[in-house]
Order: structure tokens, then sequence, then C-alpha cells
């Protein structure tokens, strides 16, 4: 009995191991493709005192104080309305923060 025992939790290892490693290589095949969609750009942050290092793709924004100091300075007074409710935006309802929502 034992050894049955011992026999069909090798089998099921086994096959659990075979199961992985094919949905790995699968995956691997498949998303190679489009693997350069999933990773994230990371911008070169050695020259940004010089405003340099950025690719011309990227969507950072370069600060120039120089073509603002002219302007008078104003105060901006905002309402913020900021409530809790329970959304479920995945299908799971879960507390959430709404900033001048419903």
């Amino acid at each position: 009995m034992w050894l049955m025992l011992h026999t069909t939790r090798r089998q099921v290892y086994f096959s659990a191991t075979v199961i992985l490693l094919a949905t790995g290589f699968y995956t691997s095949i498949y998303i190679q493709p489009y693997l350069h969609v999933l990773l994230v750009h990371q911008p070169n942050f050695e020259n940004v005192s010089s405003g340099l290092g950025y690719p011309e793709s990227n969507l950072a924004i370069s600060l120039t104080p120089q073509d603002h100091v002219q302007r008078q300075p104003r105060t901006i007074h905002l309402v913020w309305n900021i409530t809790s409710d329970l959304r479920a935006p995945d299908g799971v309802t879960k507390r959430v923060y709404l900033i001048n929502g419903p």
C-alpha cells in the first residue's frame, strides 16, 4: 500500500513538473514578441541637471524656470471634496477614495 501511494505521489509530482515546464516554455515563446511592451523604460538620470540623457520619445518634461520667473505670483484656492465609498472597479468590492467625485 505504501509503495502504491509513493508511486502515485511521484507520478503526480512528475506530471506537475512537466506541466509547469511546458507552461513556462509556451509562455516564453509566445510572450517574446510582446516583451518590449511589457518592459518599462528606465530613464538615464546621470545627466539630469544638464537636461541631457532623455530620449526624444520619453514623457519626461524638462522644467525651465527661466521662462516663468517674470510672471507675477498668485495664490490659487482649490476646494477638494474627498470622500470614501465602496466600489468594484475590477469586480471585487473594496473601499476607494473619491476626489471631487460622487
